[in-house]
Formats: C-alpha cells, structure tokens, sequence
C-alpha cells in the first residue's frame, strides 16, 4: 500500500502536502457551506429552518425538505459543524431520505458526508446501531455517481480505490498494520489519502490506537519502549471501543507474551488496571473482569514470579545484613524450591507479606514500580513471609525463625482475602491452620516443617513425603539445587510417581 520511509514518527504535527492543496480547499468550502451556498444572510436562515426541521424529527418533514438541494446540503453542514446536533439527529432515517433525494449528491456534499464519517468514526453506532455501515453506504454510493478524476489526488478519489481503508470498522486497524510494516508514520496515510489535517477526528485517533497495538505485538517485553509511556495516559487507555475501553486491547496485547516481561512492561499493565488479585475493586470489575481468563492467569503468573523475586532477594538480604550464617546456609535450599515450582508451572498466585523494614527493602529496589498488593506483617519488622497457591496444595513460607507451612486443600479465607491487608505472626502460625481445619474438616491435610539439614534436603524430603501421602508427587530434582540433589538422591532415593 504504501513505499518504504523512514522510522515512523507517529505524533509529531500533521504534515500538509502540496499535492493536497485543492482537498484542502474542498475541505475548508465544506466546513464552510454557510458561506459559499448562498448569501450570508439567506443560509443563515436556511440553516435555521434545517436545525428547526432536525430537532421536530418528523420524517416526513424531512423528506419533504429534502426536495430543495440547499436543505440536504444545510443537513450535512450542521452534522459536520455541530457535534450536538450531530449527536441527537445523525441517524439512519434522514441519511436514507438523502440518499432517496431527487437530488444527486455533490462533490462538495459527499466530501461533507466523508468529513462526518472522519470526526465521528467511533461514535456513530453508539448514537444509532448500523448507524455508521448507513452512512459508509450513502457515501459509496455518492461516489460512485461522481465523475472519476483519476489525476485528480484527494480523498474521494481516494475513497473510490480505497473504500475499505478509509470506511469499514477494521480500516483504521488495517492501516495501522500497514504503517507498522512500511515504516511510515500516520501523517503519510492521511497526505496520500488527501486527508491531511484530519488526524484529531476519531478515524485518525483509531489509527494512533491500533499503531500502538502493532507495537506492543512486535515488542520484545523485557525491554523498555518509549511507547509504554504513552499506553499509560488516560486519553489512550479509557478512549472508547467497539466493545469497551481502548484499555482492554492494550492489555490483552500484553498480556499475549510467552515470555516473562520486565519491569517496565509489568508496570504499565499495573498502571493501567491495577493488580488482577484484587477482585474485590472497582478497577478488576472495570479492567479485568471483561478480559479472558486465560489473560488474567498469564498476569497474576507474572507477578507471582515478581512477588518470589521479591521474597527471596528480601531473605538474601536479611541474612547478609544480620550475618546469620545458618540463614544464608538455608537460603539456596528455600530458592531453589521455591523458583522449582515456579518453573514447573505450579504456582496459581502468590502473596507477599512483610515487616516494615523488608517492606522498605523491596520499595527500595522496585521504587515507584512496586504496584504489586503487598499486605503488611505487624509485630517484626524484618520478616518476610510469602503465601505460595499452587491449587491442589499451598505453602507459607517465611524468611527466619519461620516454619515451612504445606497444606493441601482450599486456602483458609484469613488467609487468601486481599481484604486483610495486614498479619502477625501468631496469626500465621496459629489462626490460618485453624481456620483451614474448619474449611477442609482434616487435621491431617497440614504440616509445619522447621528447615533443618537444608543441605542435606532433610525438610525438603518431609515437604514432598507429606505431599506424596496426599497423593501429590513432585520431581525432586526440579526443587533441589545440584549439590542437595546428589545428597538427597543417597540419603532418601528418589520417588517416582505412582502408575494410575
């Protein structure tokens, strides 16, 4: 469709060509019918008995008015320059009685009807549904009865080789795919449709949408993009769409990576919609509630990653800061453990849950990008704790002076409403197990594992033992670093699962 340029430059000002100088002039005639009809004077009126003729709605009236040429050109004039009386009269009935009219449309009225479709693109089927497949209709239809000017180069021209760019629904999406591929940017489209300038209506914003879309296909995620920056304005994300917000393709776009993303493009998602965890908001119900679900797993996956991340630099952390020796000695047994589970596809949801001092860690580090739910943990200001949901079994598992928690079953509500937004550690150890016992009904369905011979994989043995009494097996060599692996392999031997 188009030639190669250079690298697009989306939202610089709009270039006008010279080539587009008689659209330009056919433009300013159309916006201005008011002035080049009739007499100042006698289209005031004119335009006074039209406004006066839409606003009653009688269609025979209007039907009736349309037997003068002035009143269908009058019509198309208030539409284009009156969004109000666009917004309450544009509708299918008068654009029908047009078409009908013993009148062939102008040049300069098809250009005025073409210019209503631009400005109100997306808006016209939500005044009217088939509002907008009408109006593209009457405008085929009135270019088709025009003389063809071949040489001639501006948009009805450009409408009679390229009607589905400019008037279907998917135009705007196709062009963006079009000027992502080329390399051009939106300013080129509209020059060579001779529709300069026209960037600012809803046809040109559609385009500056679904750009952004192709870019976020074409983006690697771990990196940072200018265009992020952009995705987070609210003028983008909340402009309208077909079926809701511009907000809800931007994130399903994102969302569509395989690869876990960095921090930047985890935090645009976030700016955008929040946290997904937090079902109980206002901002799920709007942003996450109308995406797929397998959307929405893919995201919460991606900040379990970060809240493990985050959990484990918090640990690592401690025990260099306290200089515990044991701590540190325990520290690669919990990490690879807990990144095994991670990597076994396991891990539903996790929750951070930490002291104050931790919690000015993790801050520390993430800064303004910790947009994470993160509850707080009273009563000791250096621990951290992390909830681990793997859905046949969850854990609780905490940074010092904290037993490993395995239960099998559903989470007690204390524990997995993100309502309570704060714990203590009595309350971990003693009111989550007793809250399960009652949801499960089975005393025998938890464990508290102190994290002894780490090396040796001693705790890790009584975890997968407890887990495999519950007829849940785990690849022990996927949750044990090397060393430990070939200490655990002679000291217990290595399970494999059970044939069904």
């Amino acid at each position: 469709m188009f030639g190669p340029a250079p690298t697009p430059e989306l939202f610089s000002p709009s270039s006008r060509s010279a080539v587009a100088e008689d659209w330009e002039q056919l433009l300013i005639r159309a916006t201005n019918v008011s002035r080049s009809a009739n007499a100042g004077v006698g289209i005031a009126r004119v335009l006074v008995r039209a406004r006066e003729i839409l606003m009653r709605g009688d269609g025979d009236e209007i039907a009736a008015a349309l037997t003068e040429r002035k009143m269908g050109r009058a019509f198309i004039s208030l539409w284009n320059d009156e969004p109000r009386m666009a917004t309450s009269t544009l509708r299918t009935a008068p654009l029908e009685m047009l078409s009908n009219s013993p009148h062939r449309l102008s040049r300069m009225a098809t250009a005025g009807l073409l210019m209503i479709h631009l400005r109100y693109f997306t808006r016209l089927d939500h005044w009217q549904p088939g509002l907008l497949t009408a109006l593209s209709s009457l405008i085929t239809s009135a270019v088709a009865q025009l003389e063809s000017k071949p040489t001639r180069r501006d948009a009805i021209e450009y409408v009679r080789s390229h009607a589905d760019l400019v008037l279907d629904p998917s135009g705007p999406e196709t062009v963006a795919r079009a000027l992502i591929r080329n390399g051009r940017k939106l300013e080129d489209f509209l020059d060579e449709a001779g529709l300069p300038g026209f960037d600012g209506g809803d046809y040109g914003e559609q385009i500056r949408l679904w750009y952004y879309i192709q870019q976020i296909h074409e983006a690697d995620p771990t990196a940072d993009h200018d265009f992020l920056t952009e995705l987070t304005r609210p003028s983008v994300y909340k402009a309208p769409v077909q079926d809701g917000y511009f907000g809800h393709k931007i994130l399903q776009a994102m969302a569509d990576k395989v690869q876990k993303p960095g921090p930047a493009w985890l935090d645009t998602i976030l700016t955008i919609a929040k946290d997904p965890r937090l079902e109980h908001t206002r901002d799920w119900f709007e942003w996450w509630k109308p995406l797929p679900q397998s959307c929405i797993d893919r995201v919460k996956s991606w900040l379990s990653a970060q809240d493990l991340g985050l959990f484990l630099a918090a640990v690592e952390e401690y025990g260099i800061r306290s200089g515990q020796e044991d701590l540190q000695r325990m520290f690669p047994g919990r990490k690879a453990f807990l990144e095994g589970l991670l990597g076994l596809g396991l891990i539903k949801e996790t929750r951070l849950i930490l002291g104050n001092q931790a919690h000015q860690y993790v801050h520390e580090r993430l800064g303004k990008s910790l947009r994470s739910d993160i509850a707080m943990l009273k009563q000791d200001s250096q621990k951290s704790i992390i909830f681990v949901d793997c859905g046949d079994f969850h854990l609780v598992e905490g940074s010092h002076v904290f037993k490993l928690w395995v239960y099998v079953g559903k989470p007690a509500g204390s524990l997995s409403d993100r309502r309570k937004a704060s714990f203590t550690p009595d309350f971990l150890r003693t009111v989550v197990p007793s809250d399960f016992h009652k949801l499960n009904g089975d005393s025998d369905n938890y464990i508290a594992i102190s994290h002894h011979g780490s090396e040796s994989g001693f705790w890790q043995n009584k975890a997968m033992d407890f887990l495999i009494h519950h007829d849940i097996w785990l690849p022990e060599k996927q949750l044990l670093d090397a060393h430990t692996y070939r200490n655990y392999a002679v000291r217990f031997g290595i399970r494999r699962p059970a044939k069904s």
